[in-house]
C-alpha cells in the first residue's frame, strides 16, 4: 500500500507540475493584426469585407459621420503601446473631399488586443449620384503581421480580415413598397418632405412600410402642401411640377 500511495503521489505531483507549467506558456503565434468587423463569433454573420454607409437616412442635416472601427490583434498584451498603419489604397473616396486624410500612425495601447480606429467620413453632393468607396488596409510592420489576409468563412469563400471596404453613398431608389396610389409620383423630395414632416423613419419607409401607415403619412403631407399653396407659397417637386399626393388622398 504504501508503494501505491507513494507512486500516486508521484503521479499527482507530475500532473501539478504539467498543470503549472501549462499555465504559464506564453503566446508564440504571430501577432497578426484585423479588423473585428470582419471576423464575428456567428458564422452566418461573416459574409463581407465590407460596410455600407447610407446617408440619405441620417437625420435631416447630417454632413459627416464618425466611424469607429475595432481593431485587434491575435497576439497577447504587451505592456508599452505598439503602432499600425492603415493605407488607402484601390479607393475612389477623396481625402479632405470624402474623409479627412488618415493620420502617418494609430496606436494599439499598451495592455490591449484590440483599439479603435476613428475615421470621419464626409457627406458630399456627388453622393447622390454615385457610391463612393474607401478601401482601408493593414499594413503590416515591425509590431504586427498582416496573415489574415486570407480567412476562410464556408467552401471556397474567403475574406480578407486586414482590409475593409466602406461604400459611401446617398443615393435614394424607389423603394419596392411606393404605393403610388396614396403617395403619387416617386422623388426623392417628396419622399424627404414625408419623413420631416410626420418623423417617420426613412429607413421604415424605403424598406417595410406598413399599408395602415401610408393613409397617416399621405394626408398628413397634402394637407401641409394644400396649406402652403393657400398661402402663396406653392411645392415644387425635383421634376418641376406640383407636388401632390396620389389618388386615393386627393381624391383624384
Amino acid at each position: 500500500m504504501k508503494a501505491i500511495h507513494c507512486i500516486m503521489g508521484a503521479v499527482m505531483l507530475y500532473a501539478l507540475t504539467a498543470c503549472q507549467k501549462e499555465t504559464l506558456k506564453t503566446w508564440s503565434g504571430t501577432n497578426d493584426i484585423y479588423f473585428e468587423n470582419s471576423l464575428v463569433e456567428d458564422a452566418a454573420k461573416r459574409t463581407s469585407d465590407s460596410m455600407n454607409i447610407l446617408f440619405i437616412f441620417s437625420p435631416k442635416g447630417t454632413t459627416d459621420s464618425i466611424l469607429k472601427i475595432p481593431v485587434k490583434t491575435m497576439g497577447a498584451p504587451v505592456g508599452y503601446d505598439r503602432t499600425f498603419t492603415v493605407s488607402t489604397a484601390q479607393s475612389n473616396a477623396v481625402a479632405g473631399k470624402h474623409y479627412d486624410a488618415l493620420p502617418g500612425s494609430f496606436v494599439m495601447r499598451a495592455n490591449r488586443v484590440v483599439d479603435t480606429v476613428l475615421i470621419r467620413l464626409l457627406r458630399t453632393p456627388d453622393m447622390m449620384t454615385d457610391t463612393v468607396s474607401l478601401v482601408l488596409q493593414l499594413q503590416a510592420n515591425d509590431y504586427f503581421t498582416t496573415n489574415m489576409a486570407r480567412v476562410a468563412i464556408g467552401s471556397n469563400t474567403w475574406l480578407n480580415a486586414t482590409s475593409l471596404r466602406i461604400h459611401m453613398t446617398d443615393v435614394l431608389s424607389k423603394p419596392a413598397f411606393w404605393f403610388s396610389a396614396v403617395f403619387g409620383n416617386f422623388s426623392r423630395k417628396k419622399f424627404l418632405l414625408i419623413c420631416e414632416l410626420t418623423d417617420y423613419d426613412p429607413y421604415k419607409l424605403a424598406n417595410e412600410v406598413p399599408i395602415a401607415d401610408t393613409y397617416y403619412l399621405g394626408k398628413v403631407t397634402q394637407r401641409y402642401l394644400d396649406e402652403q399653396a393657400k398661402a402663396g407659397n406653392i411645392i415644387l417637386d425635383d421634376d418641376g411640377s406640383v407636388m401632390i399626393m396620389g389618388d386615393i388622398i386627393t381624391g383624384g
